[in-house]
């Protein structure tokens, strides 16, 4: 099975996060098959394949989860399944094809090359789940590898397969952090709302004000000189249920927040101010 095959097998394997077994345990099943020492924790699929110098190691870290596929109409070609995974013009759809099957793939094939031919240095890899959503996996993968081999060596560096267009390479990852506001305010006819204090939807937005001109503060004290800028992004908005001519009681809103190291163990607390 060339790179191409194994991409488009991983890609018609649905794996949206929390549902990850399936594409989990066919690279486990495939690694495995060709000879390579492979274990499963929890739905971590990881091996290790000793090099030359054990004083040294590269991580290979991957998640095998990808985001829903959304409005289905809107593909091109089917995002999973087994009529996923169609090469044209030179590029293959399906649903993580980019983000981040198409590294699952070539780490796939990395493991295989290495396991005929021994190394320069010790080599680990881990198809990791939860990462859209959680990063659990990674989580888990960081405990085990500090517990049982971290001592072990002189130099460890990590490459994590995320796409960047080929344009450049990052040195490192900003944190994530997720926020979530629930907003309870009155329900009542859209006639009798002026005036009141209670309208969710208009509490909802001042809100909003706030977390962008928080936003616009933190985008210039907490650069970081490899990792940039933070980024704060609102996610998801909504309401419960209601109607044109009516006031919601409720409104639920979502922020992803893209940490640098000086913002992250404060976000919490500046949000809260």
């Amino acid at each position: 099975m060339n790179i191409i095959e194994k991409l488009q097998k991983l890609v018609q394997i649905p794996s949206v996060s929390y549902n990850e077994e399936e594409v989990a345990r066919w690279i486990f099943d495939y690694l495995k098959g060709k000879g390579i020492e492979t274990e499963m924790r929890g739905w971590n699929t990881q091996c290790r394949i000793p090099g030359r110098d054990s004083s040294r190691a590269v991580i290979f870290n991957g998640h095998t989860d990808t985001v829903a596929a959304g409005e289905l109409s809107l593909w091109k070609h089917p995002p999973s399944g087994p009529g996923a995974g169609v090469v044209e013009d030179g590029k293959l759809y399906g649903l993580g094809s980019s983000d981040m099957k198409a590294a699952l793939a070539a780490f796939m094939e990395v493991a295989e090359k290495y396991h005929d031919t021994v190394p320069p240095v010790d080599l680990f890899f881990c198809f990791v789940t939860e990462e859209e959503v959680s990063g659990r996996g990674s989580d888990e993968y960081v405990q085990y590898f500090s517990s049982e081999w971290h001592g072990k060596y002189d130099d460890v560096i990590c490459i994590v397969g995320e796409p960047t267009s080929f344009q450049y390479i990052e040195l490192g990852n900003r944190g994530v952090r997720h926020f979530e506001l629930n907003v309870e305010g009155v329900a009542c006819h859209a006639a009798q709302a002026a005036g009141k204090t209670t309208n969710a939807p208009e509490i909802a937005v001042e809100a909003i004000k706030r977390v962008d001109a928080l936003k616009a503060d933190w985008l210039m004290r907490f650069q970081h000189e490899k990792l940039g800028l933070p980024a704060v992004t609102l996610t998801a908005m909504n309401s419960s249920e209601s109607s044109s001519n009516a006031v919601p009681s409720h409104v639920r809103l979502l922020w992803d927040i893209r940490t640098t190291p000086d913002l992250h163990d404060k976000v919490e607390l500046l949000l809260k101010e």
